[in-house]
């Protein structure tokens, strides 16, 4: 609230900002690590993400072959 209406140096207005973020985005890992049902889905999501970046780069590709 400070830093909304008095100057601060850089690296409080770097550090408040951190520390805000890790401290409401801790809770997913905790859940990831303890639920497995939770795990197992985040990983199957992974999963997928990383399957469907991988086949995207031969989407455009023609396999067709020109006789010369």
């Amino acid at each position: 609230m400070i830093m909304q209406y008095y100057p601060v140096p850089k690296f409080m207005f770097i550090a408040t900002h951190f520390i805000w973020q890790a401290s409401h985005g801790a809770s997913v890992f905790t859940y990831i690590f303890v639920n497995k049902s939770m795990r197992r889905e985040a990983i199957l999501m992974i999963k997928s993400i990383t399957r469907n970046a991988r086949c995207q780069h031969f989407e455009n590709v023609n396999s067709r072959v020109n006789p010369a």
